[in-house]
């Protein structure tokens, strides 16, 4: 009976050791950079906008494959767009974009993000779908540095293209 009862609690992770198991969560920022190409001008020419961005992430870590997370970009300013092919023209101010992400690690340092969320700003609120890469050192078993890449689509608005380098730190056991 002892046997099968050691046996249980080394399934379950009760009376083990704590460092053998991985944190389960983490909490990571990172200062970014949006691109978009449908920017305006004033005089609502066609501009290039690159965008200052913070991103703030956090991970619930499945197992060590999978992980799914709460990714919000914060960008630091207004700008004017261009929304889809209408030729319409829409300000946006200062936008929280929260996108809740499937995570796939095809290796101790990459992985691949796919998501959705919404946009947040003053002006409209709109749907965001979410694709990514990360690439991860670890530093020690609870900080790691990260770089990513992102494509946001936001729907019938804008997209923007999104590289940002970070610092994440593992929490609890």
């Amino acid at each position: 009976m002892t046997l099968s009862l050691f046996a249980k609690s080394q399934e379950t992770g009760e009376g083990s050791n704590q460092d053998e198991h991985p944190a389960r969560h983490s909490l990571g920022l990172a200062i970014a950079h949006a691109q978009s190409f449908e920017g305006r001008d004033e005089n609502n020419d066609r501009k290039t906008l690159a965008l200052p961005c913070w991103s703030l992430d956090y991970n619930y870590h499945i197992n060590s494959t999978w992980a799914v997370g709460l990714h919000t970009d914060f960008i630091l300013q207004k700008f004017r767009i261009e929304e889809s092919d209408e030729a319409e023209f829409a300000e946006r101010s200062y936008p929280i974009a929260p996108a809740v992400v499937g995570m796939y690690r095809i290796s101790p340092r990459w992985e691949f993000q796919l998501g959705a969320g919404m946009e947040f700003a003053k002006e409209e609120d709109v749907f965001l779908i979410r694709a990514g890469v990360e690439y991860g050192v670890e530093l020690s078993k609870e900080w790691e540095v990260f770089g990513s890449l992102c494509y946001d689509i936001k729907w019938d608005t804008y997209r923007t293209i999104t590289l940002g380098m970070g610092l994440a730190r593992r929490l609890g056991r």
